[in-house]
């Protein structure tokens, strides 16, 4: 691009003359030249000179005299383009040229139209920055698309740097909501909300000139995740670790530039990252890493001197064997429970019908006596059946009644209890044990 915009500049003035300033952000490419005005090229001639830019941007193109005031302004949102005519009377005048793109985001592909300059507007800029600016920008994928330039592919899991004709989109992060949600419940951010995540800019390509910036951005985000307390300001990431040791460390993150997290520690914290995201139970996958790295770390430097995810996962077995051991061991308890609540249960039911039976059999035996009393005096079979009995009976079947009546209620309010008491030991155990 820098060599077609000399050619640009030539049409304006036979002298070469470097630009002045070229800069790029996110948002914009500015270049500013200072030049001698000597000849005023036809208006065909000039827009074929012009950069190719994309066509989700736009350019501006300004002439400004020597106390600021811009004389002349033409731009690629312009219906009907002006001639040169109105900057005739700066002829041999010292002017400025200051050509501008503002860059949009299109179908997740944003341009950069010089790599380098790019990357020393990055350098410059806090993490803060350059975090808050990607995550304003990378909606589950980005592809920074390198117009008129040949680099090297980087592939992130939802980023890719590349030339035009080299673009492949990333895939992106499906379970993104999910990560950070499960990551959230385990660290603590204060009130900054970041919806990155290392995958977004970790890599393993070292021939793209971004490589850099993404290497010590990742890293960062590496430690901003397995870190117990993280709290981030325009000049300062600062970071505590609670495990075995306690840890404390204050990043200097003014310029990405200043940034320097060894190769070695970033590949050993981004394999602890993905096996602490890789499933189960997060919390204490956490806890287990974390004691470790406290153990490994440097005291002073953000640092590990030796492999840390061996002991890791070795660590986690032991602890997932105690956990059986004990889960085991709580289910025979709580088995043995339920057995011994059975059991009552089952009492109070054989209780309750021995006691109806014995009721049931004791007025049988009675009026069979009576009957039996009949036939063997010779008389009738109801003969002793007089008021007297009778009322005798009919005492006997309410007295009987009633107390079926007390037994059965007594059997429903046990036998509510007994629900109960299921009820708050199924809610209690609910997490630790199955339906």
């Amino acid at each position: 691009m820098k060599k077609q915009l000399q050619q640009l500049i030539r049409l304006f003035s036979t002298v070469d003359s470097d630009y002045e300033s070229f800069s790029e952000s996110w948002d914009s490419v500015e270049v500013v030249y200072y030049v001698i005005l000597q000849r005023i090229p036809p208006l065909e001639l000039f827009l074929k000179q012009i950069p190719f830019v994309s066509s989700r941007d736009s350019w501006t193109f300004k002439i400004i005299d020597s106390s600021g005031d811009s004389i002349l302004r033409i731009s690629s949102g312009d219906g009907d383009l002006k001639d040169f005519s109105e900057i005739e009377a700066y002829k041999e005048l010292s002017i400025s040229i200051k050509f501008s793109i503002r860059k949009v985001i299109q179908n997740n592909r944003l341009s950069i139209y010089s790599i380098y300059d790019f990357i020393e507007f990055c350098s410059a800029i806090s993490l803060f920055s350059f975090l808050n600016a990607l995550n304003t920008r990378l909606k589950g994928s980005l592809i920074l698309e390198c117009v008129n330039e040949t680099v090297d592919k980087l592939e992130t899991t939802s980023i890719t740097v590349a030339s035009q004709e080299d673009v492949v989109p990333p895939i992106g992060i499906d379970a993104r909501s999910k990560i950070i949600r499960q990551c959230e419940s385990c660290i603590h951010w204060g009130t900054y909300r970041l919806m990155l995540l290392p995958d977004d800019l970790y890599s393993h390509d070292n021939n793209n000139p971004l490589s850099e910036i993404f290497n010590q951005v990742s890293a960062c985000l590496l430690m901003m995740y397995l870190f117990d307390y993280t709290t981030i300001c325009e000049d300062a990431l600062n970071l505590k670790l609670l495990g075995f040791k306690s840890l404390k460390y204050t990043l200097d993150t003014s310029s990405l530039s200043v940034i320097n997290i060894d190769k070695t520690t970033k590949e050993q914290l981004y394999d602890v990252y993905v096996w602490v995201i890789s499933g189960g139970y997060v919390a204490d996958k956490f806890s287990i890493a974390r004691n470790i790295l406290s153990i490994n770390l440097d005291t002073y430097n953000v640092k590990l001197n030796s492999q840390v995810i061996d002991a890791i996962k070795s660590n986690f077995r032991i602890y997932e064997k105690e956990n059986v051991e004990q889960y085991i061991q709580l289910r025979n308890e709580i088995s043995n429970l339920l057995i011994d609540l059975q059991t009552k249960v089952n009492d109070i039911v054989q209780n309750f019908t021995s006691d109806f039976k014995s009721n049931l059999l004791a007025l049988i035996s009675f009026f069979t006596s009576v009957i039996v009393l009949g036939v063997v005096s010779g008389e009738s079979p109801f003969a002793y059946f007089t008021n007297h009995i009778i009322f005798i009976s009919l005492c006997f079947l309410f007295i009987s009644l009633c107390y079926w009546l007390y037994s059965y209620k007594e059997l429903e309010r046990k036998t509510r209890l007994f629900i109960k008491h299921y009820s708050q030991i199924k809610e209690r155990y609910s997490a630790i044990l199955d339906e």
